[in-house]
């Protein structure tokens, strides 16, 4: 395969056990191995991913400042399948890939993403994190390819990791505030858990 920038996820398809998914963080691509033929495919995403301001994720400050001017190009990080063999992707921006048509779907309103995850109904849910004008939880149709963001109520809070219940609430890590919260999408309303501790980080 050759030296790809950095693999940063690995994850199976959801139709062929022998199938894998990786994430060429560096080189902004995504990578097929078949583990029957021990044989790579890299797919490399031809979007031109909008400069995206970047907050620094690992300040110790509650509100972490933004340096004019900074800025970071496309890239890939965790990535998902979801019900129709599709392969979705966080990092800047949230992108699509069809396997059977190799066909790139970017997201640009959705410039800078970390978490992901599918509810039952198929919907593609996601975190903004660490962009400057970032901070909500999301979801996408993928019928429409519609997005709807909902906004925390802890604006300095930045969800990061996201993960869907068997209820289909939506729980996610606010990583700058120390806590722990929970949207219902029936009634769109947001529940805060603080963490204990004087510098917890989720």
């Amino acid at each position: 395969m050759g030296d790809q920038g950095g693999i940063h996820e690995v994850t199976r398809d959801r139709s062929d056990d022998a199938i894998w998914w990786l994430t060429a963080t560096g080189k902004n691509s995504l990578v097929r191995f078949d583990s029957r033929t021990e044989k790579f495919e890299v797919f490399p995403d031809p979007t031109k991913a909008p400069r995206v301001l970047q907050l620094d994720p690992n300040t110790p400050d509650k509100f972490p400042r933004v340096a004019p001017g900074e800025g970071a190009l496309g890239r890939k990080h965790t990535a998902l399948v979801d019900f129709d063999g599709n392969v979705w992707m966080t990092g800047r921006p949230l992108t699509k890939f069809n396997p059977k048509t190799k066909e790139w779907t970017p997201f640009l309103e959705v410039p800078d993403v970390y978490g992901i995850d599918v509810d039952q109904a198929g919907n593609v849910w996601f975190a903004e994190f660490n962009g400057a004008e970032n901070g909500s939880v999301g979801r996408v149709d993928p019928k429409t390819g519609k997005v709807t963001k909902f906004r925390p109520p802890s604006r300095e809070g930045r969800p990061r990791r996201l993960h869907i219940d068997s209820k289909g609430d939506v729980w996610f890590g606010q990583y700058f505030n120390g806590s722990i919260g929970k949207f219902d999408p029936k009634t769109q309303k947001f529940t805060e858990y603080k963490l204990p501790g004087p510098y917890p980080t989720v």
